[in-house]
């Protein structure tokens, strides 16, 4: 009798990243559903970021909208930066996609002006870390809206799977790292590794992050 939601491929001998309860600043985005469901619970920036680390090797994680907001955050930070400040997408050493002004990337505090392409209700938010080549990939329900954007340069070590949000809207993101899904997976999709269990396929080389891909490529 449990939910979708509740059941998991993240076993004691594979195990996957999930958000990191310890390191959530000031409570500011509570955490739920085997901390895979960011929610917002406060005023200012609220941030939370991923149990692994990596240095090298491909990966690929998955973000569904549940309550969207402009003000969305989803990327990776450098080991470097200190995760109590309130802001760390507008730190050096964090990349990634900022959903506002058209949908753009944010790097070192600095926006794009390309306009990817914004996220709604229901999207499901693909983002493939390529830390061999440190370039970073966002794709939308399935197909790429940002291809190969090079990381800050300043990752050059450890770097987590972050989201960071603010107050407005009271914005929800259900997150999805491959062994224990914080939304409903409609068409189960693995790795070439036979891991994870994804809305969609994650690109030809890329991996989930759980410890025996790791083993392997981290």
């Amino acid at each position: 009798n449990l939910a979708a939601t509740d059941q998991a491929t993240d076993t004691p001998t594979n195990n996957f990243c999930t958000f990191n309860p310890l390191i959530a600043p000031e409570k500011r985005l509570v955490l739920s559903e085997g901390n895979t469901v960011a929610t917002y619970n406060g005023a200012y920036w609220g941030t939370a970021a991923g149990t692994f680390s990596v240095n090298k090797g491909k990966w690929y994680w998955e973000c569904k909208m549940s309550v969207v907001g402009w003000n969305f955050n989803h990327g990776v930070l450098a080991e470097s930066v200190n995760l109590a400040t309130a802001n760390p997408m507008n730190q050096t050493g964090y990349t990634g996609f900022y959903n506002y002004d058209g949908g753009e990337m944010k790097k070192d505090a600095s926006d794009t002006t390309a306009n990817y392409g914004t996220f709604g209700t229901g999207n499901v938010m693909g983002i493939a870390l390529n830390m061999d080549d440190k370039q970073i990939s966002i794709y939308k329900d399935g197909s790429a809206i940002v291809s190969n954007y090079a990381l800050s340069t300043t990752i050059t070590g450890e770097a987590f799977p972050i989201t960071v949000s603010y107050n407005q809207d009271s914005p929800v993101s259900n997150y999805n790292f491959g062994g224990c899904s914080g939304f409903t997976i409609s068409s189960s999709a693995n790795d070439e590794n036979g891991y994870g269990n994804f809305e969609h396929a994650p690109p030809s080389g890329y991996y989930s992050l759980c410890t025996k891909n790791l083993a392997e490529f981290g």
